[in-house]
């Protein structure tokens, strides 16, 4: 949280000072998001647009959620599965061994094709409130993908944020460790999008191709 905050909008001028000076005063560690994080929620209640990110929410709950609030807009984010499983199997290698993959594999390639099946109808009906985005293409054309993001929410797209975009996504450290840091905000994107293709093994991808050969190929992946 404390990584997320610091490079924020408010990051550097508000959140990092409290937390210094609570961290000198000795206050509880889990009293500090008390104490720091309100101007925050402030600033968002005041804000014009706000962005929520969320994962693994079910596309049959985002229909109410359009009906309700008029102003709501949906970007679909979707990767390829083989990459989620790859990601999961790295932080719970016992539990995505594979014996067990076939049975994750399915699982979660049942749940994208519902998504991929809500996604495409709500995208008729609400064609300027719902869109979908490969995650690939935002790792690999961050700026035609961003541009894209942009058009869609009516969003202008300035020369100084297309600096940062290029600066952020185009990191490449000469210490290969780095681009694995999971608190470090400059990365090369391309890199850690491939990076589950290095390390999967033929084995495993066999086994996930097989039983997500369907959605691949709908989504437009090479199997």
């Amino acid at each position: 949280m404390h990584t997320f905050i610091k490079f924020g909008l408010m990051g550097k001028e508000t959140y990092m000072p409290c937390l210094t000076q609570s961290q000198k005063r000795g206050v509880e560690a889990s009293k500090i998001p008390d104490l720091c994080v309100p101007p925050f929620r402030e600033a968002c209640i005041s804000a014009t647009f706000r962005v929520v990110k969320t994962i693994r929410l079910s596309l049959e709950l985002v229909k109410p959620l359009l009906e309700e609030f008029p102003q709501l807009q949906i970007i679909h984010n979707y990767r390829d599965p083989r990459a989620i499983l790859r990601s999961r199997q790295r932080y719970e290698p016992r539990k995505y061994k594979i014996d067990a993959m076939s049975a994750h594999a399915k699982q979660l390639c049942e749940s994208m094709k519902q998504n991929a099946d809500s996604i495409e109808s709500l995208s008729k009906r609400y064609p300027d409130r719902v869109t979908s985005i490969q995650f690939e293409s935002m790792a690999t054309k961050p700026l035609m993908t961003a541009g894209r993001i942009l058009r869609f929410l009516g969003w202008s797209f300035p020369q100084k944020l297309r600096k940062w975009l290029v600066s952020t996504t185009s990191f490449d450290p000469i210490d290969p460790r780095e681009r694995l840091d999971p608190s470090r905000v400059q990365r090369n994107s391309t890199f850690a999008q491939m990076r589950w293709m290095n390390e999967m093994s033929p084995a495993v991808r066999k086994v996930i191709n097989s039983e997500c050969e369907d959605l691949l190929n709908r989504l437009g992946y090479d199997t």
